[in-house]
């Protein structure tokens, strides 16, 4: 059996390639017919997020628009943050920061959530146990193991990403029929 014949490549869209990709690692591969590197690079990119997590704790996803207790951080007429902390009557009156400031400016203060989201629904799932565990008033990991999981939470994102452009090139030049 030659090569080709045993490699059935399938003829999808790019599109639907790196859609497919970002929601589950490695399925890109999986929709063009390469099973062999899907399986490898999934299983390499969730394994990194999830010993990012193993290394330091849920809470290295660290999601925009809340705080350390895990309620929404909110703004003051001002600009100023207001934390759910602080014993201020405007807490309940004041905007979202995500609304109020803008997805973008909310997004400056934690810009490893956007290596993060990368990795697909994994870290949504995350961000909401993240979430769940400190407004149950469970700490931070500190100092270096903190940003170790952060980075390699952050390098899973990055490399899904990498996949998934590699996944979707890949599908545009089977439809081109190289």
């Amino acid at each position: 059996m030659s090569n080709s014949s045993s490699r059935r490549k399938r003829n999808v869209s790019p599109a639907l390639a790196a859609i497919a990709g970002w929601l589950l690692p490695g399925a890109g591969y999986f929709l063009i017919g390469d099973f062999a590197r899907g399986v490898i690079v999934g299983a390499t990119i969730i394994a990194m997020f999830l010993g990012g997590i193993l290394l330091a704790g849920i809470r290295v996803v660290d999601v925009p628009g809340y705080d350390k207790a895990g309620q929404r951080v909110k703004i003051d007429a001002f600009g100023r943050r207001i934390e759910s902390t602080s014993n201020n009557r405007q807490y309940d009156l004041a905007p979202w920061s995500l609304t109020g400031r803008g997805f973008f400016a909310e997004m400056v203060n934690k810009p490893w959530y956007v290596c993060q989201i990368l990795s697909g629904p994994i870290c949504l799932i995350a961000s909401g146990a993240s979430l769940s565990a400190a407004s149950n008033g469970v700490p931070t990991s500190h100092a270096r193991l903190y940003e170790i999981g952060t980075l390699y939470t952050a390098v899973a994102g990055l490399l899904n990403l990498l996949a998934v452009i590699d996944a979707a090139h890949r599908a545009a030049r089977a439809q081109e029929g190289r």
